[in-house]
């Protein structure tokens, strides 16, 4: 009988202790904004909050900076003869070079960035700001595989990355005679993407802005480029979509930096969205956003959509238009498809090379209506105060989407998100 009787009671105590768990569990649970509102956190938005019912706040904008020579086509090599001609242009000045393409060709290779001077004039060309190339110290060009992945994306990340970090490089410069060239060969691992941007500068012997002749060329080794005749050779034709469009892009444009400002009102669920589609019924490009490629004789006027290779300086002023103190959470999402997001916070000292530089530990994947969003900032906001934040962004080549920036008071987190992960 006694142990009959302890059975039960142990029994008993099991059953409270197992409720008690569970009423726990539910009040873990149950929506917490406080629990949310940390740096790092990936939210998920509610599917009510679609573009149609959130109020947009487009950007003032006006582009800045040099040229852009970008050559993302074809992205893919596939079934080339080699050596290949991707692209060719003019380089003058002052620009930046955005390389990102992916070996399928089945073995290894190289992608090869080339500078001719057809004048009767001695050039120097710079390498200023890079993710992976400089001139070594005999003057020869170096460059680091660290840009490299079987996974474009990644490769688009790490390229930005590493050019962010940059702070103040140490400029390296190579004389070219004329007639002579001078040859960057990079890596073209098997099977992985390559993706580079470099910011380059072209002089004479005065010291003033000139030019030269620029090509992007495979090949199977650097070598291959030695007393090649690339003046006569055609570039590899644009692949076509089924709608009759480019599928990527490659071509020259007229502007590397976008100076954006926008406002956010706390009373209010507000985003802005970038480097959403250039036309079609998902296009939400906001005024000045994207141009036209410059005129080339090889090539049809097009746009950079999702301004692969331009850096957009975010000029960010929040308002605290609530009766109280609050925290303003910003955050930033994956509009639709696969993307990366990294920021660099200018508002913030940069004392380590990364202290200030923000990106998620993982791929923010979505489609349209529902959003995986990440906080990268907290801003405590006095009551009818404001605030000021500046940050450096663009859409890493790889990604397929545009991002969509949130600004929210922390009362009204559970209005927004469903759930929350560390």
């Amino acid at each position: 009988m006694l142990k009959k009787t302890c059975v039960f009671y142990i029994s008993i105590i099991l059953l409270i202790a197992a409720a008690g768990i569970f009423t726990d569990a539910r009040r873990a649970s149950k929506p917490s904004y406080y629990f949310w509102t940390s740096k790092g956190s990936i939210i998920k938005i509610k599917p009510k909050y679609g573009r149609q019912l959130m109020p947009d706040r487009p950007l003032s904008s006006k582009t800045t900076g040099k040229l852009l020579l970008f050559s993302n086509s074809p992205e893919t090599l596939y079934d080339e003869k080699l050596p290949a001609l991707i692209y060719r242009s003019e380089a003058k000045g002052k620009f930046r070079v955005l390389l990102h393409h992916q070996n399928k060709l089945g073995y290894d290779a190289y992608l090869n960035l080339i500078f001719t001077n057809s004048s009767d004039k001695a050039k120097t060309l710079h390498i200023g700001k890079s993710s992976n190339c400089k001139f070594d110290s005999a003057g020869n060009p170096a460059y680091s595989s660290e840009t490299i992945s079987s996974d474009p994306a990644i490769a688009g990340r790490n390229a930005f990355i590493k050019w962010l970090t940059e702070e103040s490089p140490e400029e390296g410069t190579k004389s070219i005679l004329p007639g002579e060239r001078a040859v960057i060969s990079f890596f073209f691992k098997n099977g992985c993407t390559l993706s580079s941007m470099t910011d380059f500068r072209i002089k004479d012997s005065d010291g003033k802005d000139a030019s030269l002749s620029a090509e992007i060329c495979a090949s199977k080794t650097p070598k291959d480029m030695d007393g090649l005749d690339i003046a006569s050779m055609k570039s590899i034709p644009d692949p076509v979509s089924m709608s009759g469009d480019s599928s990527r892009i490659r071509g020259m444009f007229d502007y590397t930096e976008l100076e954006a400002s926008f406002t956010y009102r706390m009373s209010e669920i507000s985003y802005c969205e970038i480097g959403s589609a250039v036309d079609g019924i998902y296009s939400f490009s906001n005024p000045g956003e994207y141009r036209e490629s410059l005129p080339s004789e090889e090539l049809y006027s097009q746009k950079n959509s999702g301004n692969f290779g331009v850096c957009y300086e975010m000029n960010l002023k929040i308002i605290n238009d609530l009766d109280t103190e609050s925290n303003a959470v910003i955050m930033a999402s994956a509009a639709g498809g696969r993307s990366l997001v990294i920021l660099k916070d200018l508002s913030k000292e940069n004392t380590s090379g990364y202290d200030n530089i923000y990106f998620p530990d993982t791929v923010l994947s979505s489609s349209y209506g529902m959003h995986d969003a990440w906080i990268f900032d907290i801003i405590k906001i006095e009551k009818g105060g404001k605030a000021e934040k500046k940050y450096i962004y663009t859409l890493p080549c790889g990604c397929n989407s545009p991002i969509r920036f949130y600004a929210i008071a922390s009362p009204r987190l559970n209005d927004l998100i469903i759930t929350s992960q560390k």
